[in-house]
């Protein structure tokens, strides 16, 4: 009832206001096609960002946010390619699952201040709700916009 209700108005704004900023704007006329163009919005900056980098695969589905980040390498390369000093892409490709997401988590906490939104184990398992993966990729773009902006003054 309620809750539902809630979870939907709460999504539809975090879409509209959250994951659309760094994007083209478009306006789809019904909510699930602005959530939709969104997330695809994000993806492909996503895969912009991570091009190049080995075993980032970054698909073209729903099912891309589950497969696509559950191994940590997405947020390496992200944050690799923001700042190749951060960290040493090809050696946490090398690690597993667990620790370079890990190690990204913190990473991003401690220099872009993106909280915590995610669980570790819950990701890996690929058992982590879709749209925290993608409130969580949008702030993580969010972050590295800003940052990369003050970088340039």
């Amino acid at each position: 009832g309620s809750r539902s209700a809630v979870v939907t108005i709460s999504w539809s704004l975090a879409i509209r206001f959250e994951v659309t900023v760094g994007a083209v704007e478009t306006a789809p006329a019904l909510p699930e096609a602005a959530a939709a163009s969104a997330m695809n919005g994000l993806l492909a900056w996503v895969r912009e960002q991570t091009k190049g980098y080995a075993n980032v695969n970054i698909g073209t589905t729903r099912a891309a946010w589950s497969r696509s980040f559950s191994d940590g390498r997405v947020f390496c390369a992200l944050l690799h390619a923001y700042d190749k000093r951060m960290l040493d892409y090809m050696k946490m490709d090398g690690n597993s699952d667990e620790a370079r997401l890990s190690t990204a988590f913190l990473l991003l906490q401690k220099r872009f201040k993106v909280p915590a939104l995610l669980d570790t184990d819950t990701v890996v398992s690929g058992n982590a709700d879709l749209r925290s993966i993608v409130m969580y990729t949008a702030t993580v773009r969010i972050a590295i916009i800003a940052a990369a902006a003050e970088r340039k003054k």
